[in-house]
């Protein structure tokens, strides 16, 4: 078991640019941890936002330069070779994080997550394991990081450097390239739990009534309607109805994943902010959009 009962867990969020989700993401993750710590590893375009800590990623980003000088990703065009790239360099920057400030232990999650649940709590549930993932098929090579529980700046440095070995001059490269499925930061998460078994959790099912969400478009087990999860709310938190082959029962949803189409609803499914969490967000949107006018106004005085 890993010392994962610390007072507080950080949630820790990598993201490059700027998006109109974000400030419901941040209000979201800042609701749910109430007093505790939400971090962005960001770009100058996303430094403004109030109620996070803010940190440059190019301060954490000497592993992921010299991963991008052996990625090879062929059949892509410029935007995905660049997009695919970041989300393998992501995991590097977060390694480097935590080693420099010291931090062992958080819950890493794409911007567009929202959280329900107290980091520790949702930790605390799987002390057992260095690190989790959300793996539907555990035949698969392949396994989510959407959400991820990291008790162990160790396994981080396991899984970069294996990402090193996915593009190195290995055996492992040479079987990557047999995948007809593609390779992505998925793969390199799924080849980490085939190679550490015991050491990587998984949070597809359920556990103690919470359930970490690889995506409200996919069913999972839980009734669905149209072709998201059907949600009710109670007490500021989504619950789904989740069916096995006997029984049928509510389950709290710890985080869930607005990927693809899915980020457009986003706003309707946050929980109910006190008024000074509802003006934050309100500034920081207002602020989105004014520097969005901003950017097109100098990209017309530019031509």
């Amino acid at each position: 078991m890993h010392n994962s009962n610390p007072s507080s867990v950080p949630v820790i969020l990598v993201h490059y640019g700027d998006s109109p989700y974000l400030a419901d993401a941040f209000a979201q993750a800042r609701f749910a941890q109430a007093n505790g710590r939400v971090i962005l590893l960001g770009d100058d375009s996303n430094r403004y936002y109030r109620g996070v800590e803010w940190y440059p990623i190019s301060d954490y980003f000497e592993d992921a330069a010299r991963f991008s000088e052996v990625f090879r990703l062929y059949r892509l065009n410029s935007y995905q070779h660049r997009w695919q790239m970041f989300c393998f360099q992501r995991w590097m920057c977060l390694s480097n994080f935590m080693e420099s400030n010291r931090i062992n232990h958080c819950l890493t999650m794409d911007s567009d997550v929202l959280l329900y649940e107290k980091a520790s709590i949702i930790a605390r549930l799987y002390d057992d394991f260095e690190m989790t993932v959300i793996q539907a098929d555990q035949q698969s090579i392949s396994a989510n990081g959407a959400t991820s529980i990291v008790h162990s700046r160790t396994i981080l440095r396991d899984l970069c450097d294996l990402m090193f070995e996915m593009f190195g001059k290995t055996s492992l490269h040479e079987r990557i390239k047999t995948f007809r499925d593609g390779v992505t930061d998925m793969t390199a998460l799924g080849l980490l739990k085939e190679r550490f078994p015991l050491r990587i959790g998984n949070t597809y099912s359920p556990k103690n009534q919470i359930v970490i969400d690889q995506s409200i478009l996919l069913s999972d087990g839980f009734e669905m309607s149209g072709d998201q999860k059907r949600l009710v709310w109670m007490d500021g938190k989504p619950y789904g109805f989740f069916s096995t082959d006997d029984s049928s029962s509510q389950i709290q949803f710890g985080t869930i994943h607005f990927h693809g189409h899915a980020k457009k609803i986003i706003r309707h499914n946050t929980s109910q902010w006190s008024d000074s969490l509802t003006k934050e967000r309100n500034n920081n949107i207002s602020n989105f959009y004014a520097r969005k006018v901003l950017r097109k106004l100098s990209g017309l005085i530019r031509f």
